[in-house]
């Protein structure tokens, strides 16, 4: 490879495939061992084609191994908005490329020449590579050339001899690539793996790949096919059989046969079909496919056929079946989506959930939609001008019911004459028994290079924005009672400071950004006068690049609040600067919200207090004996330094043992397969989603540690989904998470996956979500109601789990990613509350687990044996759930 696509000085390589997969290795290493760069993309980047070409011109990568489908998104999106691109050298892998690709690419990225790679796991990915041409053009297939060095390829018939030139023929592969066999299963390995009758050496071992081939009049090698109805669908090996055999599992369907066909670049299964009986809809058959097989194995279009075209020999004859008469199942796709709203639904569906297509009567939740990406399906319809709830979109799932009506927007129907603001239970919490106070921020620093920000421009959007949304002019007071909360003035003096570093050092000017950064994090007050939003910028050269600080307050928004407003920054900025943004007319309030969760307090959730008092207690205790306790300081000096341990991959024991013990906490990694196993959980199969399952590891690790299975546990969860059906607060800019109890009853005697059942019921029959149990400690005002609650005590675990926000909805300005530069603590540790606090996020692929917990209790090795625990029981879980089968959508 190093002869054939040599490397220069100016190049950067990419890498989009996992590390677990044979193909990754010259993505990763092939730059690397040459000095060249290599760009990680993240899942969000490989998902949006507009976004990974945006990343790939913006880095300057000149070199891209990637798949067809991915190809094709960049060509659509090029088509869309042409972008330059340092791109010289692009291969396509992992499935046949399409006639039409190569034709597409060339009339979109004239001067970067695509290559065909031909390959398989078997023999270290890639065995035989082809420049496309014009000389391709209109073939029915695009070859795949000649063998790579130290590679020889044979076609040959069924007793191993030569086909003549132009006939087909099963490809055999051998050389250095070839591997040694399949692992513990040695009758597959002798039936691939035979002696080469034609050659010795590195030569002596032949691959059977199966696939039929055949080489050209001009000496070029073609695949034509598989000898054994294999096919690859976007990397996956899919066996066409086993697709077969689960159709034909219901009772409607007789018979089934089932092809691939490359559509629009894009390959996908039909499933032609001999019916038992009438009345066969699509909806009904993905639904009785979902339990057997993954979401990339289900058909995306179904025929109804009178007979199955047989051969002579009673096989089904696949090369006839094309010229069978067939009637589609259900409505043609195209035929669907006929207003505007319709389609925006369905482009929102289609990019959000990763369906190739989505039909007029299909629910959201049935494709894979789940209570957060509810949240962002409406946050992306507001974008593009449609009026939606989350409410509505669980009352209404389907593209036809949303698109006939849209929804009206509740104003405000609590409002009073005060204008104080009742504090939500989650801020009562946090201040006043956690401690948390002026200094507990969230925001991040971005990097602006090339004159991108213009500050008069962003002041004018930070300005819209904060009058839009009134809880960026929140206002905190401190009374004898507690926290008085208020809402502001549009903000008149002048919203972003500048400050100059043009003419420092770069070591100067990142050391006077992270002191600067640091400071601003202890900059707010609650005096009732200070804003509680920061934009800070600092201009480091004299062609225009910037860096960014964007600070608020945690009680003005939550995670899932602070993207909201970085979107809606983004969007206001686009207009100022001359492009054409759609903007909602209807803006719901944060005083709405706040009113709202008052009422519900004081009418409907004394009616729940029975409820938690009926609760046995005594069930979760914790017996922990701790034998040495931490000495954690929590240093400054050593938060830095853990935050660039984190970026530069160095979070393990050996590395920052010291530092874990000085913070109080200990970090976890789960791994790329089971993270995404975990996070692409069927719920409808399973009966549980990926938080119930990490739950179950929670139990687990409990039960093993310390005895006790039974949890009571606090879990920060985010209240934007379907509570109230006057109110959607899916869209405010705000607080909108609350601390939810978990009591969850336990033996430790169930299975794993009955476990994680188990926690998935419980948590569901809470009444209204479990909010009601601190709304009425902090928001009640009778206090009989009060004191009932303020009996039962509260939960010494805590879990924020965060992995799905952070996987969906990513935190970015103008395009940009944070800058990795430390801003400072964002802060304070206060009174623990909590023996164990876990964090868990997802980042380029893996979860994040950090605990946190309490060293005047819990001494450093406690915890770590606890993770260590939880560590095997999240695996062991998710490995029960995966042999289960069909528990898993991998799209």
């Amino acid at each position: 490879m190093w002869r054939r696509f040599p490397f220069d000085s100016t190049d950067v390589m990419v890498v989009q495939k996992s590390a677990s997969i044979v193909a990754s290795a010259w993505e990763y290493f092939g730059g690397l061992l040459r000095g060249v760069p290599a760009l990680i993309l993240t899942q969000e980047q490989l998902l949006d084609p507009d976004l990974l070409l945006c990343t790939l011109a913006r880095h300057r990568v000149t070199h891209l191994f990637a798949s067809p489908p991915l190809l094709s998104g960049l060509v659509a999106s090029q088509e869309r908005h042409s972008r330059p691109t340092s791109l010289r050298l692009v291969t396509s892998s992992a499935e046949p490329m399409p006639s039409s690709l190569p034709v597409r690419w060339r009339e979109y990225f004239p001067d970067v020449p695509l290559w065909n790679f031909y390959g398989a796991t078997e023999c270290a990915s890639n065995a035989a590579v082809y420049e496309t041409s014009d000389a391709c053009d209109g073939s029915s297939h695009v070859p795949v050339g000649r063998p790579i060095d130290n590679v020889k390829l044979y076609v040959l018939d069924a007793r191993l001899k030569r086909v003549p030139v132009g006939a087909a023929g099963e490809l055999c592969i051998a050389g250095r690539c070839v591997s040694a066999g399949y692992w513990r299963d040695q009758d597959r390995t002798n039936c691939c793996f035979v002696p080469n009758p034609y050659d010795g050496g590195q030569y002596s071992v032949l691959y059977r790949s199966g696939d039929i081939a055949r080489i050209s009049t001009s000496g070029l090698l073609e695949i034509c096919g598989r000898s054994d109805n294999q096919i690859k669908v976007r990397g996956f090996r899919i066996e066409l059989e086993e697709v077969e055999s689960a159709l034909e599992s219901h009772a409607a369907i007789a018979k089934a046969v089932v092809v691939a066909e490359d559509i629009d670049d894009q390959r996908r299964l039909t499933a032609n079909m001999v019916p038992a009986r009438d009345g066969l809809s699509p909806a009904d058959i993905v639904t009785h496919l979902r339990h057997t097989l993954p979401s990339y194995m289900i058909p995306t279009s179904f025929r109804l056929v009178d007979r199955i075209p047989l051969t002579a020999s009673g096989k089904i004859d696949r090369a006839r079946l094309s010229s069978v008469p067939y009637r589609e199942v259900g409505p043609v796709p195209s035929a669907e989506l006929c207003t505007r709203k319709e389609r925006i639904l369905a482009a929102i569906w289609r990019d959000l959930l990763g369906a190739k297509w989505v039909g007029l009567d299909q629910s959201f939740f049935d494709i894979g939609g789940d209570s957060l990406l509810s949240v962002r399906c409406v946050t992306l319809a507001r974008k593009a001008g449609l009026n939606l709830t989350v409410d509505q979109l669980y009352r209404t799932p389907t593209i036809r019911e949303l698109a006939a009506e849209e929804a009206a927007v509740a104003l405000d129907p609590f409002l009073s004459g005060d204008d104080s603001l009742p504090v939500t239970p989650a801020i009562s919490s946090w201040n006043r028994l956690v401690g948390f106070d002026e200094h507990f921020n969230i925001g991040d620093l971005f990097f602006l290079p090339g004159a991108i920000l213009n500050i008069r421009i962003l002041e004018r959007a930070l300005a819209h924005v904060m009058d839009r949304h009134e809880g960026l002019r929140l206002r905190i007071a401190r009374t004898d009672d507690g926290l008085r909360l208020t809402i502001g003035p549009s903000v008149a003096e002048r919203l972003v400071e500048e400050i100059d570093l043009v003419g420092m050092t770069a070591p100067q000017q990142r050391k006077a950004i992270e002191s600067i950064s640091a400071r601003r994090q202890h900059m707010f007050r609650f005096d009732g006068q200070t804003p509680l939003v920061n934009v800070t910028v600092f201009r480091t050269s004299e062609s225009g690049d910037y860096y960014l600080l964007v600070l608020m307050h945690h009680f003005v928004a939550d995670g899932i609040g602070y993207r909201l407003f970085l979107e809606a920054l983004d969007a206001a900025y686009a207009p100022a600067s001359g492009h054409a943004v759609s903007d909602p007319e209807n803006i719901e309030m944060l005083s709405a919200w706040l009113k709202r969760l008052e009422h519900y307090a004081n009418s409907e959730a004394p009616a729940e207090l029975s409820y938690w008092e009926r609760i046995d207690y005594y069930q979760f205790n914790l017996h922990v004996s701790a034998t040495s306790l931490g000495g954690a300081s929590f240093s400054k000096v050593t938060a830095r330094e853990l935050h660039y341990a984190r970026l530069e991959g160095r979070m393990d024991e050996a590395n920052c043992r010291s530092l874990w013990k000085d913070q109080g906490k200990y970090h976890l990694e789960i791994n790329e397969e089971a993270t995404a196993d975990l996070l692409n959980i069927s719920a409808r199969l399973t009966h549980c989603q990926d938080f119930d399952v990490f739950l179950a590891a929670i139990s687990g690790a409990f039960g093993r540690v310390f005895g006790n299975y039974s949890i009571w546990i606090d879990s920060l969860t985010s209240t934007r989904g379907r509570l109230f059906d006057d109110l959607d607060p899916s869209q405010i800019i705000g607080h909108i998470s609350e601390l939810i109890p978990l009591p969850l009853s336990l033996t430790g005697t169930e299975p794993r996956p009955d476990r994680a059942r188990s926690i998935y019921r419980q948590r569901n029959a809470l009444p209204r979500s479990g909010i009601g149990f601190r709304a009425m400690k902090f928001v009640n005002r009778d206090p009989a109601v009060r004191s009932r609650i303020d009996r039962l005590p509260l939960p010494r675990i805590g879990v924020n789990y965060r992995a799905g926000l952070q996987r969906h909805f990513p935190r970015r300005f103008l395009g940009k990613e944070p800058s990795p530069l430390w801003i400072g603590e964002d802060m304070d540790e206060g009174a623990v509350i909590h023996l164990f606090w876990f964090d868990v996020g997802y980042q380029a692929g893996h979860l994040q687990i950090e605990t946190r917990y309490d060293p005047t209790q819990v001494g450093y090795e406690v915890t770590r044996n606890l993770c260590m625990v939880l560590q095997q029981e999240l695996l062991q879980t998710i490995s029960e759930f995966g042999r289960a089968g069909g528990t898993f959508i991998h799209e």
